[in-house]
């Protein structure tokens, strides 16, 4: 049975797409398994209630570097816990 850190070295040697699909499983793994079954359903009506929005012109895009400087920054300043 190989190690931690052995099966590490030997995972990161595999391409991009198979480490990812691992990383995808592995999280997988630890979503808990009672979840609400209703969770992945409310999400994606999340999503399209955002998308409408979005066409619709009432709320506006912000590019991802921007909102991670902005969260970081916010940290920083103690207004989110």
């Amino acid at each position: 049975m190989l190690t931690e850190t052995e099966l590490l070295e030997h995972v990161l040697e595999l391409s991009a797409t198979q480490r990812a699909a691992i990383a995808q499983r592995l999280l997988e793994s630890l979503e808990p398994q009672d979840a609400d079954p209703d969770a992945e359903r409310a999400w994606a009506d999340e999503i399209e209630r955002r998308v409408a929005a979005y066409d619709r012109g009432e709320t506006a895009s912000v590019d991802a570097g921007e909102a991670i400087d902005r969260i970081r920054q916010e940290l920083r300043e103690g207004k989110v816990t």
